[in-house]
């Protein structure tokens, strides 16, 4: 459409169609005239880079509330979630990143191992030999303790109705789907209701998320048969549906009679990183009868992921109950037998199983936990105000009793500062130590300063602050 015309010059206005494919574009423009047709050369900078528009109603992806394209489209920072089931940790995190392989993108998982191989989607299984004792060499499901991807909103037209809004789209997947790594657009309704059938990647999806751990005991002639089903899952309803469609539909058939439980909990927000590590493991008898058992524990260290990097202690506990008894046990893990041992996330995995004597029943369970690791404490000082110099200030204090070596912060903020390091050096056992950072705002706003802390011996160590910038 023309929109001004002076002379000999011509501006045009061009609307691409709420159909058009996201990507990069070449621009080149071509006239026809009564003297005939003219091509302009490409020029790199004119190129066009095709996004999605929430704005307009006839994108896929349109969302008509403003307050929600504030949160999910324009906002540049969010927070990201870790740790474990019972010890949910969060920080800021600056968004702008994308996967590594095939994408030549900024981001790659740093551990290795193909977790897929036809596992149903709703069992990760537990290998125990004739004693009931752990078989590491079988036992290589990857049972992460968190998983980060992204949400985005889409309709989804090739779906049933009812599937659109919010899709599973995993920017850093570690295995691949079709021959390219990637996984989704899942639906997040489907996921949630065990509709595994609906692509894409869908009993990827679910499996990562709500599944049961199945146990299986070895047999004296070298097969396996399944001893317990520990239901982590809540939804039950979805996860039966799911196992429907999966490669062992059977599981879930008959169910065991059971007249002990047993769970592991701990107390307020767990174990701190330094300090000897406790937790309470709960045993309930519900008959009007004595039980007893041998429990076998082990704990372990582990990767993020769920993979196991050594086993740190092994016990044999024994355990008597009375009719109608709770008994709760306490368990302790020394800091002297993990120092050494800690990888990531500091994390750690207690297995428990054991068979009751009169009964048969199999007692098995597992439960991770992290050490909790201390923040850095950030505090501005000074005004706010678009170029003119301010301040934080940057406390932390070691929570171990030796000296971290080779300390490094990094600080940032999009709008005040770009990621500078700083080399501390040495931090005595239980020492503290407070950093001054000199920094000069560029754009106005509620800015967030983040801060990290790394070294060989500490990691998970984060801080930010919010900072409100005011105009020159």
């Amino acid at each position: 459409m023309i929109v001004q015309q002076e002379g000999n010059r011509v501006k045009l206005s061009v609307n691409s169609p709420p159909t058009a494919l996201i990507g990069r574009y070449e621009l080149t423009v071509a006239t026809h005239s009564p003297k005939g047709e003219e091509t302009s050369t490409r020029d790199p900078s004119n190129d066009i880079y095709m996004l999605f528009n929430p704005w307009c109603e006839d994108d896929t992806v349109y969302l008509d509330d403003e307050e929600e394209r504030e949160e999910y489209v324009l906002n540049d920072t969010g927070r990201i979630y870790y740790g474990t089931e019972k010890q949910i940790g969060e920080r800021t995190w600056n968004y702008g990143q994308i996967n590594s392989p095939d994408d030549r993108g900024v981001l790659e998982g740093n551990w290795s191992g193909i977790y897929a191989d036809g596992t149903s989607p709703t069992a990760w299984n537990i290998y125990l030999d004739e004693n009931l004792e752990s078989l590491d060499h079988l036992n290589g499901d990857s049972v992460w303790n968190f998983h980060v991807w992204n949400d985005c909103w889409m309709a989804r037209p090739d779906l049933p109705p009812g599937m659109g809004g919010w899709q599973v789209v995993d920017s850093t997947p570690q295995e691949t789907s079709q021959g390219t790594f990637r996984c989704g657009p899942a639906s997040v309704t489907a996921v949630r209701s065990g509709l595994v059938y609906l692509k894409h990647d869908t009993p990827f999806v679910f499996a990562e998320v709500n599944s049961d751990k199945i146990y299986w005991q070895r047999n004296v002639d070298g097969t396996f048969s399944q001893v317990h089903v520990e239901k982590k899952a809540e939804e039950r309803i979805a996860v039966e549906t799911a196992s429907r469609y999966g490669s062992k539909p059977e599981v879930y058939a008959a169910p065991t009679a059971e007249d002990v439980a047993m769970e592991v909990t701990m107390d307020g927000e767990g174990p701190r990183m330094g300090n000897d590590a406790q937790l309470n493991i709960v045993l309930r008898n519900s008959s009007s009868e004595p039980r007893s058992a041998t429990l076998h524990s082990q704990v372990a260290v582990m990767y993020y992921t769920g993979v196991h990097k050594a086993n740190v202690r092994t016990d044999k506990i024994p355990i008597e109950l009375q009719p109608n008894e709770v008994k709760t046990l306490e368990w302790e893990l020394l800091y002297k037998h993990y120092q050494d041992q800690l990888v990531d996330q500091a994390a750690l995995m207690l297995t428990l199983s054991g068979r009751v004597k009169e009964t048969q029943q199999v007692l098995a369970t597992q439960f991770s936990f992290r050490l909790r690791t201390p923040d850095l404490s950030i505090t501005p000082v000074g005004a706010a105000v678009v170029g003119k110099e301010m301040a934080a200030k940057i406390h932390f204090t070691n929570p171990l009793p030796r000296t971290l070596k080779a300390v490094v912060f990094r600080v940032e903020g999009l709008g005040l500062q770009s990621v500078r390091e700083i080399v501390v050096g040495d931090i005595g056992g239980h020492s503290s130590v407070t950093l001054t950072e000199h920094f000069v705002p560029t754009l106005p706003g509620d800015r967030k300063l983040l801060a990290s802390l790394d070294c060989r011996q500490l990691t998970q160590v984060h801080g930010f602050a919010d900072i409100v910038v005011q105009e020159k």
